[in-house]
């Protein structure tokens, strides 16, 4: 079956769990917890693997800031070394947000597992990947792993999207490990600027707005990190 999207606005009310309850048919994100430990404190990361039967796509969800133990993760702005591979004859090693990368490798198991037992049952399907605000940082280490593991390249979407990679060496590497990316982030949304030192970058940055930019706007998350679900961000986007 060809791949067919569903509006890009949909995925945002479907990983958010329709945060500003709206009508919808969609089937919202049902969030399993993993609890992990980092620098000493207890976290829980959140994630759903399923299948959409109507489009034959597996669908990886991951769960935005919700605990206030989250910030610490999102604040540990140490690059992650990964162990290094072999790319198209380049030794690779990945660079990446420490904080984001310790709660990606504790789903890693299970979402692997759960992605796995889907293909079994449904060989050929495609697969999306999709969070919000943190959950779009894990959504963006998991499609980079999902085609490294099963050689498939998903479709990433994000909102409110941070930039968990480092480096020339590994966006060079990540830019090609996704079927296509949309990485989302409202101009005046201030978590679409973390990190916010040099070098850090997200997939494909898409630049949305529905106002004029204003840096006192970026003192507003509550409604520019929010508002991903209104579908004229996307009027202009393919």
């Amino acid at each position: 079956m060809d791949y067919k999207r569903l509006n890009f606005e949909d995925y945002f009310i479907i990983c958010s769990e329709n945060y500003h309850g709206i009508p919808t048919d969609l089937e919202l994100a049902d969030y399993k917890e993993v609890e992990y430990t980092y620098k000493g404190h207890k976290f829980f990361a959140e994630y759903q693997v399923r299948y959409d039967k109507k489009r034959d796509c597996i669908q990886a969800i991951f769960q935005q800031t919700k605990e206030k133990s989250d910030w610490l993760v999102n604040f540990s702005f140490a690059k992650k070394i990964y162990d290094e591979f072999t790319f198209e004859g380049e030794v690779i090693q990945l660079k990446i947000h420490g904080g984001w990368a310790t709660m990606w490798l504790a789903l890693q198991d299970k979402v692997r597992m759960e992605i796995a037992s889907l293909l079994l049952k449904h060989p050929g399907c495609h697969i999306e990947v999709f969070g919000w605000s943190l959950g779009s940082a894990i959504a963006s280490l998991a499609a980079e792993d999902i085609y490294f593991k099963f050689g498939i390249k998903p479709y990433l979407y994000t909102y409110g999207s941070v930039k968990p990679f480092f480096g020339k060496q590994t966006y060079n590497y990540v830019i090609k490990c996704c079927e296509k990316a949309y990485n989302f982030y409202d101009h005046c949304d201030i978590v679409g600027y973390m990190v916010p030192l040099f070098g850090w970058r997200t997939i494909n940055h898409y630049k949305v707005k529905l106002e004029r930019f204003c840096i006192f706007k970026l003192f507003n998350p509550m409604k520019y990190h929010t508002n991903y679900h209104e579908s004229r961000l996307y009027e202009e986007i393919e």
